[in-house]
């Protein structure tokens, strides 16, 4: 078995960017449905329509054909704000809910390495080969970088730790668990699940990225509406 834990520590940095640039894009291209503004039924046009109604019945102000129009349009674009409020409310649901389900993909990666490395350290003691445990443990440091950026150290007794910014996440046989919190400003948080004053601030991962579109993409969105 033959690896370079250097290039091991970055294949794990560029997995946490990627996540995050990933879980980003996808959402932003929701969001872009959610706007529409490449179809007919546009709040860019509703409030064209609008304006254009405004304006046709001030050339004719007794007209009631006009004024017939001028309120479907006002309709219309009411209904268009309601749309777009109704589904940037259903994205921050089903955003809150994926924060959930990655934590909970965070907990159990963790808890597996922890489980290994109490292996490996066993097997260390014997001086047996442990590849496939190494290797294993290998793949779960990969997968849990596409959630949260992380950083880890190897041990003498071959079990490694795995360090969050906020705190250690893996030490040894032990692992700490996460859990969210929606902060009384509405923005969620990501805190250790026995002490809720210790709080983890990621600078990547698919779970960064979920709560960068939770706490400021849709809110910036909302207010510009």
């Amino acid at each position: 078995r033959h690896r370079d834990d250097y290039i091991s520590s970055r294949l794990r940095d560029i997995s946490s960017s990627l996540g995050s640039a990933s879980v980003n894009s996808q959402y932003l291209r929701e969001l872009e449905t959610v706007f529409n503004e490449t179809s007919e039924a546009s709040l860019n046009n509703a409030l064209a329509s609008f304006f254009k109604g405004i304006n046709d019945l001030t050339q004719n102000t007794e007209n009631m054909s006009s004024r017939a129009t001028l309120l479907e349009k006002a309709n219309t674009l009411t209904d268009t704000f309601h749309r777009i409020v109704d589904e940037l409310s259903q994205m921050k649901i089903f955003i809150q809910q994926s924060i959930e389900s990655k934590i909970s993909e965070v907990n159990k990666l963790s808890e597996s390495i922890a489980n290994i490395n109490k292996e490996i350290s066993v097997i260390h003691v014997r001086d047996i080969e442990s590849n496939d445990l190494l290797d294993k443990r290998e793949a779960l440091l990969q997968d849990l970088s596409k959630l949260v950026n992380i950083s880890v150290t190897s041990q003498d007794n071959g079990m490694v730790s795995v360090s969050t910014p906020g705190g250690t996440l893996v030490s040894g046989s032990s692992s700490a668990s996460f859990a969210s919190e929606l902060e009384d400003f509405g923005e969620i948080e990501v805190v250790n699940a026995k002490n809720k004053n210790v709080k983890y601030a990621f600078h990547s991962g698919e779970i960064k990225g979920l709560q960068d579109f939770y706490n400021v993409t849709l809110v910036r969105y909302r207010e510009k509406l």
